[in-house]
């Protein structure tokens, strides 16, 4: 029976992967007793594509034939969006540490995954966060369609057949598709030039979408570039949008691309433009002095036309002269009103003009920048532990089609040793 109390109540999901729906009745008749069904779905996957959608899904890394696969299975999986009426949340231990959790949704995910002989046959979500991003990775809606959808209490639950695969496993069919799914999954704004993402601008124009996001590792699961994934370079993201492939450049916040306190602003005043989040036209305009004038050694003449255009539309710029100082003085005016400082980010590899602060009171030393002689010296040899294996390159900043490695054991070492020349760019056109 569908209740629909929803004035307490809360979405959840579980899945059946395709090796523990031998024990689907019995999880389904036991759902049925702690939560309201909405609506279930037996999903069928690419078979091809089933590597990759576990990846993206689970935000890991995971090859043909994986561990997950083999255990969970690539087949036909049950879908359960279910309404909890009465939620409790509490901290419980989980597989990524100590969270605060849905407790009846964590309690019956370990009951079912006992029942189906351990491990992880059953996946359940723990949080609304969670079930945003599963509920919009396998079905392709948001929260709210997907009520609209599917939330009908009057009408009888019937099982829904779909073959699909997660969107953007293949590419993306629009912006207005990636931001749809982005906007559910992960917290980011665009920092520059909204009014111009569009495929047309970017077939006509060299450049990339640069995002301010939460969490860097999982943007990049979402949009598709896996060669990125724990890169130990900050190279673009490439997504293929209707066949073409964008650049995106993905900065985390808390890594000092900007002051904290600054940062946390962006986030706190990111406006909703043509389905993007954006920045109002003040931040993204001051967002853009920042980033033409200390992230650049000079002004280019492509940031000198933008900011010219915009100055010209603004009544209180009339009069201000288009020039590294006079710019430079405009953007630390804002800072010090606001409150907000000045500081090189932490990772080296972005260019910080420090001479055009010298004068700045609101200029913060960053602790944990690079030397610029360790950053020199990292493109002439750079050392890397894995699990496995010591990673030791040469001349990284030379470009390779292929890994040149040479591998040697040693005796008092565990770990093989392996020496390459030059860094492989995974992406291929």
């Amino acid at each position: 029976m569908k209740i629909n109390n929803q004035d307490n109540s809360e979405i959840q999901l579980f899945v059946i992967w395709s090796k523990g729906r031998y024990a689907e009745t019995d999880i389904l008749a036991d759902i049925a007793t702690k939560f309201e069904i909405i609506q279930t779905f037996s999903i069928t996957w690419s078979p091809y594509m089933v590597h990759q959608n576990f990846t993206r899904f689970y935000d890991t890394k995971l090859p043909r034939n994986s561990q997950k696969e083999t255990y969970a299975g690539a087949g036909e999986f049950k879908l359960i969006v279910v309404r909890d009426n009465s939620p409790n949340y509490e901290y419980r231990i989980t597989s990524k540490g100590q969270f605060f959790v849905n407790t009846k949704m964590f309690d019956s995910k370990a009951k079912y995954r006992k029942l189906t002989g351990g491990g992880h046959k059953i996946h359940g979500t723990n949080d609304k966060l969670e079930l945003k991003h599963d509920l919009v990775m396998l079905l392709g809606l948001s929260l709210d369609d997907f009520l609209k959808k599917y939330d009908k209490p009057n009408e009888d639950n019937i099982d829904l057949a779909l073959s699909q695969d997660l969107p953007g496993t293949i590419g993306w069919k629009s912006f207005d598709e990636l931001f749809y799914v982005l906007n559910e999954c992960d917290e980011y704004v665009v920092l520059r030039n909204s009014d111009n993402i569009s495929l047309q601008y970017y077939q006509n124009n060299k450049g990339d979408i640069d995002l301010l996001v939460k969490d860097r590792n999982r943007c990049q699961y979402l949009l598709g570039d896996l060669s990125c994934i724990d890169s130990e370079t900050k190279d673009d993201s490439k997504v293929s949008i209707d066949n073409k492939v964008i650049l995106f450049e993905l900065y985390e916040a808390g890594h000092n691309l900007f002051d904290t306190n600054y940062e946390k602003h962006l986030f706190e005043n990111k406006v909703l433009k043509s389905n993007m989040y954006c920045l109002p036209n003040e931040l993204e305009f001051y967002t853009l002095l920042y980033h033409a004038l200390l992230f650049q050694k000079n002004l280019s003449d492509k940031h000198n036309t933008r900011i010219t255009a915009i100055v010209k539309q603004q009544e209180d710029f009339q009069l201000l002269e288009i020039t590294q100082k006079s710019l430079m003085n405009l953007l630390d005016e804002y800072f010090s009103k606001l409150g907000y400082a000045f500081i090189a980010p932490n990772d080296g590899s972005i260019y910080f003009n420090s001479e055009l602060l010298k004068s700045s009171n609101i200029a913060l030393v960053n602790k944990n920048r690079p030397a610029k002689w360790r950053l020199y010296l990292s493109k002439i040899i750079k050392i890397k532990s894995f699990k496995k294996y010591l990673k030791i390159t040469f001349l990284s900043f030379l470009s390779n089609e292929i890994d040149i490695v040479f591998s040697l054991r040693f005796r008092f070492l565990i770990k093989e040793v392996r020496f390459c020349l030059g860094n492989r760019r995974k992406y291929k056109y």
